[in-house]
């Protein structure tokens, strides 16, 4: 066993035989949990090895944890339109990363007729790393804005502009878009939790002490932007898990109670 002190996007990991889908899915999983458990300040380490049905494995005062993590999104037919644009961005990031390029923070700002549910995806990736390498950017936390002319032409019809800046660790890559904030309530919440309380008789079988159950909100997505209604209580959301809990780095709640003395 190991104490695990960083969101695994920080840790190094060999894609060699391994859904990249799969795996970036595991990350986003880990950091999340890792940023609830942060935030508030429960004391638990993360089991090393691949976990899957729960998705994950810490242990907490001597007690085994499997946790199963779920997201909640506003609509399918908002993230199905940001799909593209998030598909381009990972696929930039990556590629930037990989080439070892200093450490950026990038805020994409697509035009709105933009026509990316056809283009190569690849190749404009390829063509956002390029131009951000070329670049030399001396002075960290120093805005850039890149439009119109800055752009090189493959570019510039997709994009109003590209602001960055260099960072001294790691950065965070984003699209800039308008974008209505949904209301947390019970019913969003419980939905999440009744479709995930018939795994629970088979993950008991695994063996672990106590069984959680996070349902999250990807923290820069607009498509799963959240605000807490005014009469949201999050004990009214009931659970069969030991603990539940939302979380998208802004709330992180403890929905329910806890239905026994485990974790």
């Amino acid at each position: 066993m190991r104490q695990t002190g960083l969101p695994l996007e920080s840790e190094q990991q060999s894609t060699d035989g391994i859904d990249v889908t799969a795996l970036r899915k595991k990350q986003f999983e880990r950091a999340m949990l890792h940023g609830l458990l942060q935030q508030l300040a429960i004391p638990a380490r993360f089991l090393s090895g691949n976990f899957e049905s729960p998705d994950l494995a810490i242990v907490l005062d001597g007690n085994t944890i499997g946790v199963e993590v779920t997201e909640i999104q506003k609509s399918k037919e908002e993230r199905a339109r940001r799909a593209p644009k998030d598909d381009i961005l990972e696929r930039a990031k990556r590629g930037y990363e990989a080439q070892h390029g200093p450490p950026l923070s990038v805020c994409f700002s697509f035009y709105d007729r933009a026509s990316i549910q056809t283009v190569n995806r690849s190749d404009l990736g390829r063509a956002i790393v390029e131009f951000l390498l070329s670049l030399r950017l001396e002075h960290e936390y120093e805005v850039v804005i890149a439009a119109g002319e800055r752009l090189p032409p493959m570019l510039r019809q997709y994009f109003r502009e590209l602001r960055f800046w260099r960072e001294s660790g790691h950065g965070i890559w984003q699209c800039s878009e308008a974008s209505w904030v949904a209301s947390l309530t019970k019913e969003v919440l419980q939905e999440r939790a009744d479709a995930k309380k018939d795994l629970l008789p088979g993950y008991r079988a695994k063996g672990y002490d106590a069984y959680w159950l996070l349902i999250c909100a990807h923290p820069t997505n607009p498509a799963c932007r959240f605000e807490a209604a005014r009469d949201f209580c999050p004990a009214h959301v009931l659970s069969p898990f030991d603990r539940t809990f939302f979380y998208d780095r802004w709330h992180a709640l403890e929905l329910g109670l806890a239905a026994g003395p485990n974790g």
